[in-house]
């Protein structure tokens, strides 16, 4: 707002000064001048002051204003190979099941839409609540370049209805765990997020990293901003096991075709029974168990790098 003000004012002083130039050249003593002498004499007096309001420009810019935030950085390498081609589909798949979930979800869907540059494939899984709701919503936008496709989630939720949950989200909070079964087979790796992020940049940066994975990594997730992990927040607090001060599961990397060749349904069910002998329910759901996933196989996890966490979304 400053710097507009401020621009509007030193143009006024140009303007007002080419006019006082005019009228003391035209006055002059009484001296006769030509009009191609005013003219040019016009002329250079504007070339002056017009560098002389860029320069103040760069001075105002420079010390009185609040510097423009910076694009956010590429989180990937720089080779040839990692750059996405603008046709390449972005697949995102998210759970979201109820009223409340579609309210967050429009916010996040919209906050992708506004930064994003390839095409987008929505998978949902939803119950028909949700789906009724989101259909509609997706159908009066009509956004070109984008698919959605609708997954029901009672398909699966008797995957994960017999673990005891305490997380607010109830047994939608595990359904991520089902997603290589429920996702077409053809559907090779995806972006997996929680409908309360919302993006700050283009959702491209964070499909790059894909690239990154290695060997036998099979998920990418950010390492938990919180001390709930380590065990020490209260007297007799027993989290589930995590490596370190564990993982965030907001936003996940799913390479679903090597997920699907370890036999995952089989594989994490395993170690939530293992784990539930001692600990009896999980507290943060679907999180609680890929922790206690990774801290039995640490060579599944690819570490998201940490400014994922303030740079894409919040």
């Amino acid at each position: 707002m400053a710097r507009h003000w401020l621009s509007s004012f030193l143009l006024g002083a140009l303007l007002a000064s080419v006019i006082l130039y005019t009228v003391l050249v035209q006055r002059n003593n009484g001296d006769p001048v030509s009009p191609r002498s005013r003219e040019a004499h016009l002329l250079a007096k504007m070339q002056e002051m017009e560098q002389q309001l860029v320069s103040l420009r760069h001075q105002v810019s420079g010390s009185n204003t609040v510097p423009l935030p910076t694009p956010a950085p590429v989180l990937c390498n720089s080779k040839k190979g990692a750059v996405i081609p603008p046709c390449e589909v972005i697949q995102v798949s998210i759970v979201c099941a109820g009223y409340n979930s579609t309210r967050s979800l429009v916010t996040l869907i919209k906050s992708i839409l506004f930064y994003r540059k390839n095409p987008l494939h929505f998978h949902l899984i939803t119950d028909t609540v949700a789906q009724n709701i989101l259909q509609t919503l997706f159908s009066t936008w009509s956004i070109p370049q984008v698919e959605v496709s609708f997954y029901l989630a009672d398909s699966v939720v008797d995957d994960v209805s017999w673990i005891p949950n305490k997380h607010y989200s109830g047994v939608y909070g595990l359904l991520k765990l089902t997603l290589p079964k429920v996702l077409p087979e053809t559907l090779s790796k995806t972006i997996v997020l929680d409908t309360d992020v919302i993006f700050a940049t283009d959702i491209a940066q964070l499909w790059q990293l894909f690239g990154q994975l290695r060997h036998r990594q099979t998920i990418g997730l950010v390492e938990n901003q919180s001390d709930w992990y380590l065990g020490k927040l209260w007297k007799n607090h027993k989290p589930w096991p995590a490596l370190g001060r564990g993982f965030n599961t907001g936003v996940i990397l799913l390479d679903l075709s090597k997920l699907r060749d370890i036999s995952w349904g089989g594989f994490w069910r395993i170690i939530a029974e293992k784990s539930l002998m001692t600990r009896f329910w999980t507290s943060l759901a679907d999180q609680d168990i890929f922790n206690a996933i990774i801290s039995e196989h640490p060579y599944l996890v690819y570490t998201l790098p940490c400014q994922i966490k303030t740079i894409l979304f919040y």
